[in-house]
């Protein structure tokens, strides 16, 4: 299942809500935290020594409570608070009261050296949670400092203390966790980069929960998991009528002379995401190179201009002759940007009544105007931009703001499903839903990864899948592939090519059930 990311005023409106209709206190609710965080601590750590260090607020009472439940599953368990327990107040005062009253030690930061932190094997984090705005300093940013230099695993409640929640910044002296247990539903911090990278393993405690009323999440973004992306994808069902041409037909219009292996990536990617038919426009020298390295393809050379780039005349009356027999166009990889080429991608957007997958060069040509038309018109178009693409062809900045907002705003002014690519690439529907991929690798940040991407994304498509299932599982099969790449060769040593060739692997291993664990990477 997807799970739902929130922001810290989604999760207090969750707890609120869910405790008027269970008709229970918010003490309830940190009670429920702090024993899912222990059963989930003794299946991750079952051994070793534990020290909870616990905060002033709610995050601090989940950890109090944490400590005394793992107290009687009979763990060594210490606590230490960064101020005395009478200076305390609210429903984390009760909880430090509780765990002393059955017979937990707490130890107040300053009373003694913390030597503490060294005999322990796992440290639990419950300081400050998602109320993290700035750098901890005093007592919290001393802890915090003190369990980053200790070798024991540390594990954070909720998320990392130093990690604000919302935007996902990292601030100075911030936690560096191994594990996060978040609880109701993962945070944006914990999914999102930069806070990402302090989160480690993501293990989410959804609690005992009534259903959660949609109107509180109405903006949440979701997180995809590999059993949503299995639950759509295309199979091939044996009849007597079955052929190529039952398994989705895609046209790949890409490539220059220039930028010939553009077009054989996402041509190769196609076929290798399971298109029956896979046909190439391309200038005369890059379909005589594809048709030496890629001979199940079909292939159709037109006239070029002299600078190596495709002729509008020519292309126009090739893609004429091929719409009537075309599930998917996917146009864009090295077709360079000319007049020409600017004049074939809207001819394609104004003429083809299937859905259009575009990307690289084709994104500066695809006017919102175009767009629009086209949306009015019932055709849909998947774009695939990365952020510098976002930024130069539709104004667009997501380099340093919320990147959430920023596909959301591409998805709204294209009229179309927009997948923006980067650290956590997001697919977002004008209307519909956001997704967040969780899969991925820094192997995928090399030259003609993008193109692999376009060509997945339009086999899906031209297989059925919805634009905006088809760009989800896309990402996700080709992150997949990514990471299988990389085991084989290396992050340095990963080209295009190589996750290319194992996006069949990719395919196989998430159809087959793999990554069934609670945890996400």
């Amino acid at each position: 299942m997807s799970y739902t990311v929130i922001t810290a005023a989604e999760a207090k409106a969750i707890e609120q809500a869910a405790c008027a209709q269970m008709d229970l206190p918010l003490l309830s609710l940190m009670q429920s935290a702090g024993e899912a965080a222990a059963r989930l601590v003794q299946q991750i750590f079952p051994d070793g020594r534990i020290l909870v260090l616990c905060g002033p607020g709610g995050n601090g009472g989940d950890g109090y409570v944490t400590a005394r439940f793992l107290l009687a599953e009979g763990r060594n368990v210490t606590v230490i608070s960064s101020r005395p327990l009478e200076t305390l107040s609210g429903d984390a005062a009760k909880m430090a009261n509780a765990w002393t009253a059955c017979g937990g030690v707490t130890h107040i930061f300053g009373d003694e050296p913390l030597v503490h932190l060294t005999e322990s094997d796992v440290i639990i984090d419950a300081l400050l949670g998602i109320g993290t705005t700035s750098k901890p300093d005093g007592a919290i940013g001393a802890l915090c400092a003190w369990a980053n230099d200790s070798p024991a695993a540390v594990l954070s409640l909720d998320i990392a203390t130093g990690v604000n929640s919302d935007t996902a910044d990292v601030y100075d002296g911030a936690i560096q966790a191994n594990v996060t247990i978040a609880f109701i539903a993962p945070k944006r911090g914990n999914i999102l980069y930069p806070g990402a990278g302090n989160t480690g393993k993501l293990c989410i405690a959804p609690l005992a929960l009534p259903v959660i009323d949609t109107a509180l999440l109405v903006d949440a973004p979701f997180l995809q998991t590999l059993a949503d992306v299995r639950s759509v994808l295309p199979s091939r069902v044996q009849h007597r009528n079955a052929n190529k041409g039952s398994h989705g037909r895609v046209l790949v219009i890409a490539g220059s002379d220039a930028m010939p292996g553009a077009a054989l990536l996402t041509l190769g990617a196609s076929m290798h995401a399971g298109a029956g038919y896979a046909t190439l426009i391309s200038t005369k020298s890059v379909c005589h190179l594809a048709a030496a390295t890629l001979p199940e393809a079909i292939y159709v050379a037109v006239e070029s201009e002299p600078s190596g780039t495709l002729a509008f005349a020519s292309t126009s009356n090739a893609i004429l002759d091929k719409l009537a027999r075309t599930d998917c166009i996917a146009i864009g990889p090295g077709l360079g940007r000319t007049d020409e080429t600017a004049a074939i991608v809207a001819y394609v957007i104004k003429t083809f009544t299937g859905p259009v997958v575009i990307d690289a060069d084709a994104l500066y040509a695809a006017s919102p105007t175009l767009l629009k038309e086209r949306a009015a018109a019932g055709r849909e178009t998947i774009l695939t931009p990365h952020p510098g693409e976002a930024n130069s062809a539709f104004g667009v900045e997501s380099r340093d703001k919320d990147r959430i907002a920023a596909v959301r705003e591409l998805a709204l002014l294209s009229h179309a499903t927009v997948l923006l690519k980067g650290t956590r690439t997001l697919v977002a529907s004008g209307g519909q839903q956001t997704n967040i991929i969780r899969k991925g690798t820094p192997a995928l940040g090399t030259a003609g990864s993008g193109d692999t991407l376009t060509g997945i994304i339009a086999a899906l498509t031209a297989q059925g899948l919805t634009p905006h299932d088809a760009a989800v599982a896309g990402a996700t099969i080709h992150a997949r592939a990514g990471e299988l790449a990389a085991a084989k060769n290396g992050l340095m040593n990963t080209t295009a090519s190589d996750i290319c060739n194992c996006i069949g692997a990719a395919w196989m291993r998430i159809a087959a059930g793999e990554d069934i664990s609670p945890w996400v990477d």
